[in-house]
């Protein structure tokens, strides 16, 4: 994979003549330096594109169409770890359904080895999981889970971020907002965070009080909430 980087590189850069002596490498000298065993990042890969057992520990409403649910393996095992902002693919046995239903969604809590917080908009017409959840995932409700997935994921920096998002697109920067407070105040040193939310008005506001706790325990994190519908 790394020499097939570098020769796309050297092609897109117009270096015909490097590209031209690393395609000429011998078939059977890679073939003999490259092993067929897999590796342990492609064991740990292949791990985490199964499904395992969870259950709902807790059932949390956020506002008027939002609902948090908490997700812990049934096994008591620790949870894969994730980077804020990665999402968690899910598979539901939903009665009447031929087959269980596959959904992705954010994770909108910070990495711990506890629980996965999945906070869903109960959506409207054919939303057929949405509504089942809100509806019928009390806590001990089982389904499956893969390990977290995507790429959408907080930078490793110190530098100003700002976090903007409107509707439940608010989940991944809640993930974020804590993770930021949780290691400024690890490292002492606060990284400026700008939080800019938009939504229709008070009622489906999720996270509202818990953005503002958030802010009042890092002094460089600002809030800004704007309705559209107040």
């Amino acid at each position: 994979m790394g020499h097939f980087q570098k020769l796309i590189v050297h092609m897109v850069n117009g270096d015909s003549s490097t590209a031209a002596a690393m395609t000429s490498i011998p078939p059977e000298g890679i073939s003999r330096s490259v092993s067929v065993e897999p590796t342990a990042s492609a064991e740990l890969e292949e791990a985490r594109s199964h499904y395992i057992s969870m259950e709902v520990a807790r059932v949390e409403p956020e506002s008027e169409i939002i609902t948090s649910f908490y997700l812990r393996r049934t096994d008591g095992q620790p949870l894969h770890p994730w980077e804020q902002g990665q999402f968690l693919p899910i598979r539901v046995t939903i009665p009447g359904q031929n087959k269980p239903t596959v959904r992705t969604y954010t994770i909108s809590t910070a990495c711990n080895p506890d629980h996965y917080r999945l906070s869903i908009r109960r959506g409207e017409g054919d939303a057929l999981v949405s509504q089942f959840l809100h509806a019928d995932a009390k806590p001990g409700f089982k389904l499956e889970a893969m390990a977290p997935h995507g790429r959408f994921v907080l930078g490793k920096s110190d530098r100003p971020v700002v976090l903007v998002s409107g509707g439940v697109g608010i989940t991944p920067m809640v993930a974020m907002a804590e993770h930021i407070v949780a290691e400024s105040k690890r490292k002492g040193k606060f990284r400026p965070v700008y939080f800019v939310h938009g939504t229709q008005n008070r009622r489906v506001h999720a996270f509202r009080e818990h953005i503002r706790a958030l802010a009042a325990d890092h002094p460089q994190f600002k809030v800004h909430i704007s309705y559209s519908r107040p």
